[in-house]
């Protein structure tokens, strides 16, 4: 699936055999849906290659100043500023290292982040 400029998309017929065709759709409800079921998709991926071995996972610089933000009590918006990356991208970022460190909240992200020795 291919959306450009939430005006129009472009779906193949047949997903496994794309020599088969395409549709393009400009309805706006349709394509808002689509950007709806793209975005879910979006925020449930993984890096590709990515390991599912959390044990030997060490943080990036980039997350370890996330981390650093966060312990400072920064908002994703003022943490994406920061960095240099957009909002959304922040927020999947912190999401990951919430979900690497099992934490629920960010008090219990900082606890584990500092327990793993990924902050001081």
């Amino acid at each position: 699936m291919l959306i450009y400029d939430s005006a129009a998309a472009v779906i193949p017929l047949d997903p496994d055999n794309t020599s088969a065709g395409a549709v393009v759709i400009r309805d706006t409800a349709v394509l808002r849906l689509l950007g709806h079921i793209f975005s879910s998709h979006w925020d449930r991926a993984i890096d590709f290659g990515a390991d599912d071995r959390q044990e030997d996972y060490k943080p990036t610089d980039l997350e370890l100043a996330v981390l650093r933000l966060m312990a400072a009590g920064k908002k994703d918006e003022v943490i994406a500023r920061q960095i240099g990356l957009s909002t959304r991208s922040t927020s999947r970022l912190i999401a990951g290292l919430m979900t690497r460190l099992e934490a629920a909240n960010r008090f219990q992200a900082g606890v584990r982040a500092t327990a793993k020795g990924w902050l001081p």
